[in-house]
């Protein structure tokens, strides 16, 4: 079954509207697009998920940010530490850690 853009893709609504002047220099038509696609997402979810790619499109092409960090992490243990586990978003789990 194929997901519609409309229950996945709502964020981009959230993050790019222009009425809410957090893209710089936005002209306008990616909002009408946003709300049309909205509008279509319910009666028609194919046409809505080829809205949400075209206005996805449009603001990759404006690049509103560009990302400057990439945080790395790297954990040095020593040999009598035990049971390390680490988490995508806590990283190193400290509580789970043993030493013998």
């Amino acid at each position: 079954m194929k997901r519609s853009a409309f229950l996945i893709v709502p964020i981009l609504a959230a993050v790019f509207m222009c009425a809410l002047a957090v893209v710089p220099g936005c002209r306008g038509t990616p909002q009408a697009k946003i709300d049309q696609a909205e509008a279509k997402g319910v009666s028609d979810p194919d046409a809505a998920n080829e809205i949400w790619a075209e206005v996805d499109h449009e603001m990759t092409d404006q690049a509103p940010w560009v990302d400057l960090y990439n945080p790395k992490q790297i954990d040095f243990l020593s040999k009598r530490v035990g049971n390390y586990q680490w988490n995508p978003q806590w990283y190193i789990l400290i509580d789970q850690l043993w030493v013998k």
